[in-house]
């Protein structure tokens, strides 16, 4: 009688190991394989976004569309960016900082737009992606739209990878908007940053 309920209590304990054992392994398993969306992986997972909106889950950015600080929240790097400053409005940079996106077609992707107020000095701003620096410098006391061609080799519209724009400057620059335009058509264009 002794041995009955002592290998039913063995049983029981294996039985109860496995059961165990399983549910480590598939939560092991999902940790290494989230299904999760780009925003939530770049946000909780990767910890590289600042902002996460359930409302914007592929981090994919519009084409041809003004897109204002307060558009660009998801958009934002943790590293370079005053978090204190995009929720006023404005977005200051200092050092390096980067744009974080998707796109749904790289083929239309024609140029990255922006507008800088003129410094106090003249400024080289950089800009990389895919490990390629491209060189623009801003000219002091002078206004002058900041226009990006990347190659499309350089983007990737696979929807479950990220592109990375860094910008870096010697000087803080304040981003206001930002603007990618399409090969379809030339729309309108304002985009504003500023030089603090």
């Amino acid at each position: 009688m002794v041995n009955i309920k002592l290998t039913f209590k063995i049983k029981l304990i294996l039985v109860g190991v496995l059961v165990l054992s399983l549910f480590y392994l598939t939560v092991l398993y999902l940790s290494f394989r989230p299904n999760v969306s780009p925003a939530y992986a770049e946000y909780y997972i990767h910890n590289r976004t600042m902002f996460y909106r359930q409302s914007t889950p592929n981090i994919l950015i519009p084409m041809d569309k003004l897109l204002t600080v307060k558009m660009l929240e998801p958009y934002f790097s943790r590293d370079g960016w005053s978090k204190k400053l995009i929720k006023s409005g404005t977005a200051l940079f200092s050092g390096k900082a980067s744009l974080l996106f998707n796109l749904e077609d790289k083929s239309q992707v024609k140029t990255f737009k922006f507008i800088f107020y003129p410094p106090k000095s003249t400024v080289d701003v950089f800009f990389t992606i895919a490990g390629h620096t491209f060189e623009k410098q801003l000219i002091s006391e002078d206004e002058s739209a900041v226009s990006l061609n990347v190659p499309n080799t350089l983007l990737d519209d696979k929807s479950d990878v990220v592109n990375t724009l860094t910008m870096s400057s010697s000087v803080p620059i304040s981003l206001k908007s930002l603007m990618v335009k399409g090969s379809q058509n030339e729309p309108k264009f304002n985009a504003y940053c500023t030089c603090l």
